[in-house]
């Protein structure tokens, strides 16, 4: 049996239609043969974009989540020794930052790099220079001039360096890639 639609990812809608019916132009299509009743089946893909207020506003959940170009992305929260090493890293950072009043370090903070469709990103740990230090309670505007992430066994090589330049892209001046697994 097939079913109407699914959801996916709370915010991309697969939907299965019989062309003979719908007169629809579905915005993406893909033709699936039934041989049992030799009817052509079209599955079209309707995508509702979400904003950086709407993943702002998204409650509490046991995962990291990120916006990229309107997409959400659902990521498994780290492990320890990736907290661990994220934290030993931010106060140590911090308490430099702080006792020379250079700006602010913070982490696990969300930066929007992209509007219209939205791109929020968040570092494990950032620093933002006095001068650039905004008063929003939402999401930093722009990259962290600084922007450090810690490795994690499941992060993918082709992930790591598209995160990466997508910091340097937006302004970063420096990213560090810290991966425990080589100390």
């Amino acid at each position: 049996t097939l079913a109407s639609g699914s959801e996916f990812n709370s915010r991309r809608l697969h939907h299965l239609k019989n062309p003979r019916i719908s007169n629809l132009a579905p915005s993406i299509a893909f033709e699936i043969r039934n041989p049992r009743f030799s009817e052509l089946l079209v599955m079209s893909t309707a995508t509702k974009l979400m904003t950086a207020d709407e993943l702002f506003d998204l409650p509490d959940s046991p995962f990291r989540h990120e916006l990229v170009k309107g997409e959400l992305l659902t990521m498994p929260l780290p492990g320890k020794e990736h907290g661990a090493i994220s934290v030993n890293l931010a106060v140590a950072l911090a308490q430099y930052v702080k006792a020379n009043k250079l700006g602010v370090v913070y982490a696990e903070s969300g930066f929007k790099l992209e509007s219209d469709p939205d791109t929020v990103l968040g570092p494990d740990v950032a620093f933002v220079r006095r001068e650039r230090v905004g008063i929003s309670k939402k999401y930093g505007e722009g990259a962290p001039d600084l922007a450090v992430e810690v490795v994690s066994p499941s992060d993918r090589p082709q992930r790591i360096k598209w995160k990466t330049e997508q910091w340097l892209q937006f302004g970063a001046r420096s990213v560090w890639n810290i991966n425990p697994q080589t100390k």
